[in-house]
């Protein structure tokens, strides 16, 4: 008996906590709403400087200087009026009586006024709307509406909503259509909740279907058309009713629906939530970058020509980001810059879906894998969409599963997977090498070891078996294998930077506690937290060094993979460790948040408002805006038209005017079958030019080495098609990488140079040098590999 009335004493204390709390939240919110007020208030206390007043620093500006006083006494007085004159409201949704989620919905819409209020300068209906929906939820505090994890759909449902609102009606203020849009989505669930019955879809799962929606979002779709914006909001504000009335609740139909969710429905939002705000779908055409670009281009370009990949030309990270795709798709588009560009970052966008499996992987969580996405999209500088992680990280998803559902089967699509990677990027499929060796080794006992083992060697060979053979019909395998091992791996100590890793603001605050102070800088940011990740997954794994556990496993091997990843930064100071860094965040404060423990649960708390500070949520809704409205600056990037394969991208101002100078020379100086050999780094040239490359390196620190310097000179004094030299075009990347100029990474090559050709055009920055000997001719000798 004393138990049961101790234990009601406990239930009884905890309900009372819980509803002091509430209480207190709602008086909070309240307060930010007089904040909000003195936001709107504070024009009409400032006024001009009376006759007579004393001179001063705001009298000379012609400003009364009791302004400031009359500003600070409002300040100070309208957070406790609006505290006071909520008081009786917060007494209510707090009660006993009342539903939780009355109160937590009365002092987000209070808050929101606040948000609005900083944000941009809103009318007074706004701050009037806000509180009379904080008050009339008074009306629907006795709903019993149950709120789970899966409701985080009602984020994708919010997005659909905002950007059809942003195209539909690209003059309603960015902050009144996130508020209209977060009213339409949480009106539409309560109203589902209110009305939810045994054998009905429970609410939150009605929103299955929504985040489909969003590919109608696409910047290819979208495009200041109507059609796909109206349908999105059909769908999102439609669907879920529709799901309601026609489908009939039961454990297949559950079932079904998972499916549904997890492996279509979400997916199809991963694709399309990077696309669907994007300067190029303002503008209608991608930027160019001048120096990255021809990195895929000039491979391609050589292969539209008959040249084979690592035979004739050396694709610096792997055959399909460097040429394998560019080539397949100019093949069935044309040879055009556009066709190459949009392609590669349509299938770019896949990673974006490989992030969000990461979260489901590593917890088997639809909202996990969905809180994992929209937070890494916002925390990576360069954007998911990027063509050489994805298949790594699809790799991870894989052997995160495996780990975390104890099937050594799931290795198998690692296996093959890493296949694909080491194609994409060789850099990034060892990463995920290592981790896979990692997730093998702590896979639990030997016989399970060899189990994984064989998984893995398995989807390894069914991957690589067809990759093989295609090398080998175009007789080309010991080429590849050649190559990557003995040129490509060879290059890292080329481009490496040195040790100045640390951001400027955090050598400043170098000692333990305050080096945590940076940790909201962007510059810091990433460096310092993988730090964290490192030293964090060091002691997970040496927690259990022998077997796994399968709830944190997945974290760990994330963590391992970020841990390899800092290789990247090593070597060129590339961050590509926070394409899993930013996941593991993610997931880290989503297993605390439903952790057993309390501590563990309340830091979960404390770290999901971290990330959400992190995340900079406004900024995104703010740039979404700014790109819908079409109210971007006018930006320093125009189209190419001189040429044809130039044609349907934008390329900056300056690179335009130099291209324009390297067009002029080799149409005029130079005949349709000779060309001309880039000591530049500019390899671009060679497809936009439409001439071939004589040599099988795209950048001179390719080929430092005595021995493929020799290689170069000999194909260029054999080729006497090769009529001219680029030996400067000044822009980003050029003549100087790192500050090593060319002259200095191949003396023999230059010294060549200087013996054989002779300055011959300079304009814009462009510096051709022409061949000394007669023009008499040769043909141009195929390209063989040294």
């Amino acid at each position: 008996m004393r138990e049961m009335r101790a234990g009601e004493a406990r239930t009884t204390s905890t309900t009372s906590d819980r509803r002091g709390f509430l209480f207190g939240l709602l008086l909070f919110a309240a307060a930010g709403y007089g904040l909000a007020v003195f936001r709107a208030v504070l024009p009409q206390l400032i006024d001009h400087a009376p006759r007579g007043q004393l001179m001063a620093y705001m009298t000379v500006q012609g400003i009364d200087a009791s302004s400031p006083f009359r500003a600070m006494a409002a300040l100070i007085l309208l957070p406790g009026i609006a505290a006071l004159a909520f008081r009786p409201v917060a007494v209510r949704l707090a009660s006993t009586g009342s539903a939780p989620w009355a109160a937590w919905m009365a002092a987000g819409s209070l808050l929101a006024a606040l948000w609005a209020r900083l944000a941009h300068s809103t009318s007074t209906a706004t701050l009037v709307l806000t509180a009379l929906a904080a008050v009339a939820l008074l009306g629907a505090r006795r709903l019993a509406i149950a709120f789970t994890a899966l409701d985080t759909l009602l984020i994708p449902a919010f997005v659909v909503v905002y950007i059809a609102l942003l195209e539909i009606a690209p003059a309603f203020p960015y902050p009144e259509a996130v508020l209209a849009s977060l009213a339409a989505v949480l009106l539409l669930r309560i109203a589902l909740g209110a009305a939810d019955r045994p054998g009905r879809v429970p609410a939150a799962w009605c929103f299955s279907l929504v985040p489909a929606a969003h590919v109608l979002q696409i910047h290819v779709l979208q495009r200041h058309r109507l059609w796909p914006a109206a349908l999105a909001l059909a769908i999102a504000l439609g669907s879920p009713i529709a799901i309601r009335l026609l489908v009939r609740w039961s454990d297949t139909a559950a079932r079904r629906m998972r499916a549904v969710l997890v492996y279509a429905s979400l997916p199809l939002f991963a694709l399309a939530y990077p696309n669907s705000s994007t300067i190029e779908g303002y503008e209608g055409a991608y930027r160019i970058d001048f120096f990255e670009d021809g990195h895929h281009l000039l491979p391609a370009s050589e292969m539209l020509r008959g040249e084979r990949l690592y035979r004739d030309v050396v694709p610096g990270h792997g055959a399909i980001s460097d040429g394998g795709l560019s080539w397949l798709a100019m093949r069935l588009f044309g040879a055009r810059i556009d066709a190459a560009i949009e392609t590669r970052h349509v299938v770019s966008s896949f990673n974006s879906v490989a992030v969000y499996a990461l979260g489901v992987a590593a917890t088997g969580s639809p909202p996990a894998g969905l809180l994992t996405l929209l937070f890494s999209s916002q925390v990576i500088p360069f954007g998911l969409p990027w063509l050489r992680s994805a298949p790594a990280l699809a790799a991870l998803a894989f052997m995160m599963s495996a780990a975390r559902r104890r099937a050594p089967r799931r290795l198998a699509g690692a296996g093959a997977f890493l296949v694909l990677a080491l194609l994409t990027s060789v850099e990034m499929g060892m990463y995920s090498f290592a981790v896979l060796v990692l997730a093998v080794a702590r896979f639990g006992d030997w016989r399970a070891r060899l189990r994984a083992l064989q998984a893995s060697a398995a989807g390894a060979l069914a991957a690589a078996v067809p990759v093989a053979a295609f090398f080998a019909v175009r007789g080309t395998f010991d080429d590849m294998l050649r190559v990557t091992v003995f040129e490509v791996l060879s290059l890292g100590p080329v481009y490496v930077l040195g040790f100045g890793w640390a951001p400027p603001a955090l050598r400043s605050q170098g000692t333990l506690p305050e080096a945590l102070l940076t940790i909201f800088d962007p510059s810091v940011f990433r460096i310092l937290l993988w730090v964290v990740v490192v030293l964090a997954t060091a002691a997970g794994l040496a927690a259990s060094p022998l077997r796994a556990q399968r709830r944190t496993e997945p974290l760990w091997l994330l963590g391992g993979w970020v841990a390899a990843a800092g290789f990247s930064f090593a070597e060129r100071h590339h961050d590509y460790f926070i394409y899993g860094l930013a996941p593991f965040l993610a997931i880290g404060t989503f297993l605390l948040w439903r952790s057993r423990s309390a501590p563990a649960r309340s830091c979960g708390a404390v770290a999901l408002v971290a990330l959400a500070v992190i995340a900079r949520p406004t900024a995104r809704v703010n740039g979404a805006a700014w790109i819908h409205n079409g109210q971007l600056p006018p930006q320093s990037y125009v189209e190419f038209t001189a040429l044809p394969r130039a044609r349907g991208a934008l390329f900056h101002r300056d690179d335009a005017a130099k291209l324009e100078s390297a067009r002029a020379f080799v149409q005029t100086a130079l005949r349709p079958s000779e060309t001309f050999y880039d000591f530049a780094n500019m390899p671009i040239l060679y497809f936009l030019l439409d001439r071939p490359c004589p040599i099988r390196q795209m950048e001179v620190p390719f080929y430092q080495s005595e021995e493929r310097q020799r290689e170069v000179i000999a194909r260029l004094e054999s080729d006497r098609s090769v009529r001219a030299a680029l030996m400067s075009f000044s822009t980003v990347g050029g003549a100087a990488i790192d500050n090593v100029y060319n002259h200095q990474r191949a003396p023999l090559v230059w010294k060549w140079l200087r013996r054989n050709f002779r300055p011959a055009y300079s304009r814009d920055g462009v510096v051709f040098w022409m061949r000394r000997d007669d023009r008499e001719g040769h043909r141009r000798r195929p390209k063989r590999a040294g």
